[in-house]
């Protein structure tokens, strides 16, 4: 089995991966996914340091406290649980890396191929990544919406029975900072991909004018 947890080098995703290998059992391997490969390298050292004492792990983050931050830092489950099996039953390392750039159709596309491949099937999906905070409205929903969503149709073929997805969300993206009209197009049961993929397309062409906010959208 798999799990796969997206932006996953830093902060929320590298504290949901830790947990991961602390909580599932050693049939389940766990996938680091991160846009640059130094960012999913560090990772992997970090973690392999905190769970199995292995190297010297100190750039836990990047950032002000790149270089800094010990890779004990948040470790949550880690603490209450320890460090959880290292290998799978094949005696193969569960921690796995994987560069992901949710903006490239052919980065999620060669995700999916390794999935396929690896392990034929999904299991947990964790969508953690996002674009950085100062990122404008078009990058950030090429990854925060579009890149997850192209990354669900990749994997939906190998989801199995009774598996979980979890999207990871903040307060940037609370409902109450929309109108009434749209927090209830957004909120309808009977909306379609289609019809979402066309509301944040003309978002973006809003935006691009600094009117969104005229048509209900946060400035």
């Amino acid at each position: 089995r798999v799990a796969v947890v997206t932006g996953a080098n830093r902060g929320i995703g590298l504290d949901v991966v830790s947990g991961l290998l602390s909580r599932l059992p050693s049939d389940f391997d766990v996938v680091l996914t991160g846009r640059r490969p130094d960012a999913v390298e560090t990772a992997l050292r970090c973690l392999r340091q905190r769970h199995y004492a292995e190297g010297e792990g100190t750039t836990c983050c990047e950032g002000k406290n790149a270089g800094r931050q010990s890779c004990e830092f948040g470790t949550f489950f880690y603490e209450a649980e320890g460090a959880g099996p290292r290998r799978n039953p094949a005696g193969r390392d569960r921690l796995r890396g994987f560069v992901l750039d949710l903006k490239s159709s052919t980065s999620v596309s060669e995700l999916g191929a390794y999935l396929r491949e690896e392990y034929g099937r999904v299991d947990i999906l964790v969508n953690n990544g996002a674009a950085p905070s100062s990122a404008g409205p078009q990058e950030h929903l090429a990854v925060d919406h579009f890149g997850h969503l192209a990354l669900f149709h990749e994997v939906e073929p190998l989801l199995q029975p009774g598996a979980r997805i979890v999207h990871v969300g903040s307060q940037s993206g609370a409902l109450r900072g929309f109108s009434p009209e749209l927090r209830g197009m957004l909120l309808d049961d009977e909306l379609t991909e289609e019809a979402l993929d066309a509301l944040l397309q003309g978002y973006l062409a809003l935006a691009a004018e600094g009117r969104q906010g005229e048509a209900g959208w946060p400035r």
